[in-house]
């Protein structure tokens, strides 16, 4: 139980999250492939949608400032176009971060060169900001 904690609490290094992201990629490339382009698609919609919010609510807020200006109408419309614009920068940030892996597994999926497969998992584990799976960790030290 002891040692599990301390496992949990190890650091690793970014050539050994490199390592870790390129042998499950390689093994589970048809399951990654169907799991990617769905959540494409899904952060393509909510991208959509929350552009749609953030248009709809800065209308509001226009119409709401001709009608008849009062503070808390005014405080909560400005609430609601902050947290719909960072929501929808977050979610734009997560549909970039899905097009990276998804040009990771058509790479892999090709057969491109060495050089190639480790640029893009570099660029993928550089630039994303989850926390290491779990799954890759494991899989690493059975390697």
């Amino acid at each position: 139980m002891d040692q599990e904690i301390k496992n949990e609490k190890k650091k690793y290094s970014f050539e050994e999250k490199v390592e870790a992201y390129k042998k499950v990629y390689k093994s589970n490339l048809d399951h990654l492939n169907l799991r990617n382009q769905m959540n494409i698609k899904a952060f393509g919609l909510l991208f959509i949608f929350m552009i749609i919010l953030l248009i709809i609510t800065v209308i509001a807020y226009a119409w709401q400032n001709k009608a008849a200006p009062s503070i808390t109408y005014t405080t909560l419309l400005w609430i609601l176009i902050c947290v719909f614009s960072i929501l929808t920068i977050l979610s734009l940030y997560l549909l970039i971060l899905f097009f990276i892996e998804y040009s990771l597994i058509k790479k892999i999926g090709l057969k491109k060169s060495e050089q190639e497969i480790e640029a893009s998992i570099r660029k993928f584990v550089k630039f994303g900001f989850k926390k290491y799976p779990k799954k890759q960790m494991e899989m690493l030290e059975k390697f």
